[in-house]
């Protein structure tokens, strides 16, 4: 009898990973936005509230005819999913995969984590069952409209902010077949300009428009017994991130506050203090550089990260160099190795070295880049060119200032079990002090090129290029 019911408990189970969609729990505001009817409608919302997955969710079964909420037309449907890049849709490509039938889809599509659906072009095809003949395709913002150019759709997905250029091109595409429209996106600093989706939520006969906000009651699904975000989960991620952009990710605002500094939780009585070498033995160390060629451009900063890899990283920022005018990479590279020197660490005891792309100047024809600093360091240390670590390059991204400073956010943020912040800065970082407590978004601001030689160094460190502070579960 036991083997028997667990063999049935197996065979259900396995049911289950076949076809997460009949099993899928909903909270109030997905059941809401995928009950719509519209021919378009936008969630823009709070960050952690499930949109993806309630995307992923109303366009497979718009696909299989088989939609709980509202009535769609009858398969074979041709659907366009569509995102700022591969990598920004990788999760709700994995949403999809996860609520997806597989033994209705076409044996050769697949998922590969951190890739994103497969394919060339990535595209789930359904082979069987009520869905049969519907398609799926994926498209990015980056390939630009003409990715679109010709195709006759039933549906398209939005995925983040779109551009009014692709909206354009999408549209016509829907216009045959009287198709439907959904968009699912967060507010962020950095994005294309919005204004024009805005005017549609907000006009009386125009997109439909869905804003809930971040709250423990709307990241409930049905049947859980908890939430998965509590409160004192939301107050912890709203009190990371910096005040301009805190409202639009915890409540779907469009527009960012402008203010004073971005880094709110930097606390000089806190956050500063002299740095002994010896409680980071095993912290890995990082130069991190911004290139330029005018007064205070050329910076780097040498930061020891701890734990870079987990959750919880340390961080200690424990030098800096700054130019106070006109240098070569020369004048650049004496600076660096004399940092190092300032600490009685050698060349070898760097583990990474990241670097901003290069730049130059017009007017003094000189370059800088991180292939001119590693040469002259290698002249200067007798080595060659080879014996020289490679420099890696800034992931750089439409948010990624703002997605840099939210990571730096919540590690000033942080305190250990005795109530010691475990992000530190050393005095003798005076600039990097003085651009934490002032730098206010602008790009042109005086500071920036020194934090961004320390932010460099802190994400070279730490896996990816924000922390994960809270789980993506939808």
């Amino acid at each position: 009898m036991i083997r028997g019911a667990a063999s049935l408990v197996q065979q259900s189970l396995a049911a289950r990973d076949e076809d997460d969609l009949r099993y899928a729990s909903l909270t109030g505001p997905q059941r809401e936005f995928v009950s719509s009817d519209a021919r378009e409608a936008a969630w823009v919302d709070a960050n952690q509230l499930g949109k993806s997955f309630a995307l992923a969710f109303d366009v497979l079964h718009r696909c299989r005819g088989t939609h709980p909420y509202i009535r769609v037309r009858n398969p074979p449907i041709k659907c366009l999913v569509i995102g700022y890049s591969i990598e920004q849709m990788e999760p709700l490509m994995e949403r999809l995969w996860t609520l997806a039938p597989k033994g209705e889809l076409h044996p050769k599509c697949g998922y590969d984590p951190g890739r994103g659906i497969t394919g060339k072009p990535p595209r789930l095809i359904f082979n069987s069952g009520p869905g049969r003949g519907s398609r799926i395709l994926f498209a990015t913002y980056k390939q630009g409209a003409g990715r679109v150019a010709g195709s006759t759709l039933d549906h398209a997905v939005m995925d983040e902010p779109p551009p009014e250029s692709i909206y354009e091109e999408v549209v016509p595409r829907l216009l045959r077949k009287q198709g439907t429209m959904r968009i699912g996106m967060t507010p962020v600093p950095g994005m294309p300009d919005v204004t024009w989706l805005r005017e549609k939520c907000e006009a009386a006969d125009g997109t439909e428009y869905f804003n809930f906000g971040l709250k423990p009651e709307n990241c409930w699904p049905d049947g859980y017994p908890a939430p998965w975000l509590t409160q004192e989960d939301i107050d912890e991620f709203a009190a990371s991130l910096p005040e301009r952009s805190r409202a639009m990710r915890t409540r779907g605002v469009w527009d960012q506050l402008v203010s004073g500094a971005w880094l709110s939780s930097f606390d000089r009585t806190k956050n500063v203090r002299a740095v002994r070498l010896g409680d980071w033995r095993n912290a890995r160390l990082v130069v991190g550089l911004d290139h330029g060629t005018a007064d205070g451009k050329q910076c780097a900063m040498l930061v020891a990260v701890d734990g870079g890899h987990t959750e919880r990283p340390r961080v200690a920022y424990l030098d800096e160099t700054v130019s106070e005018g006109y240098t070569t990479p020369e004048h650049d590279a004496v600076a660096i190795l004399e940092m190092l020197g300032r600490w009685r660490l050698q060349y070898d005891n760097v583990d990474l070295w990241i670097g901003d792309v290069a730049t130059g100047s017009k007017k003094y024809q000189v370059r800088k880049s991180n292939t001119h600093v590693r040469n002259e360091m290698a002249r200067q240390l007798g080595k060659s060119s080879r014996q020289i670590k490679p420099f890696a390059e800034p992931v750089k991204y439409a948010s990624s200032l703002s997605d840099g400073m939210h990571l730096l956010n919540t590690l000033f943020e942080r305190v250990d079990e005795m109530g010691e912040a475990t992000t530190i800065v050393d005095p003798r970082c005076e600039t990097f002090i003085a651009a934490c407590e002032q730098f206010d978004g602008n790009k042109r601001h005086q500071l920036k090129d020194v934090l961004d030689a320390g932010r460099y160094a802190t994400e070279c460190a730490i896996t990816g290029p924000v922390v994960p502070i809270l789980s993506a579960r939808y």
